[in-house]
């Protein structure tokens, strides 16, 4: 009797958490709300290509000079098959980055893109960048880390 107790409440605790867990991580919902791209390129402003990583890797290195900046850079995106597209602005999708050493370079969002970024030398040094799109809460597009020198 005590043994078939402690299974119900088990079940029960269990049937619970299930029903209040949250939508968004539920695996059978569909993804289409998801940002998907297996790497990324940023472009300077005569679309002449800077940098690229695609799947994590890259031999690419962005330069800056101290005390300039690199003009507004736009970031596009590869898809599965590795063609270029430049993702719409979605105010649940959100462009961001992560700086080995912040004291070597400053980036800054372009207000009407934030898919176009501008990057200032501080002082000279190399650092690593890896740019990422949030959607509730969590990266759904982590780019791997790419050199930055400034000179």
């Amino acid at each position: 009797m005590l043994l078939r107790k402690g299974l119900f409440l088990i079940s029960f605790l269990i049937l619970i958490t299930l029903l209040n867990s949250c939508e968004k991580d539920d695996p059978i919902s569909t993804h289409e709300d998801h940002f998907e791209s297996i790497g990324m390129a940023f472009f300077d402003s005569t679309n002449s290509k800077v940098a690229s990583i695609l799947r994590g890797s890259t031999t690419d290195t962005i330069k800056i000079r101290v005390g300039k900046n690199s003009g507004f850079l736009t970031a596009k995106f590869y898809d599965d098959n590795e063609n270029l597209f430049e993702p719409e602005e979605d105010p649940d999708h959100v462009f961001n980055w992560e700086m080995k050493d912040n004291s070597v370079a400053f980036i800054q969002k372009d207000l009407t893109n934030q898919f176009r970024i501008k990057i200032t030398g501080t002082k000279t040094g190399i650092t690593q960048v890896e740019f990422f799109v949030e959607h509730e809460g969590h990266a759904d597009f982590r780019s791997g880390k790419i050199n930055l020198s400034v000179k």
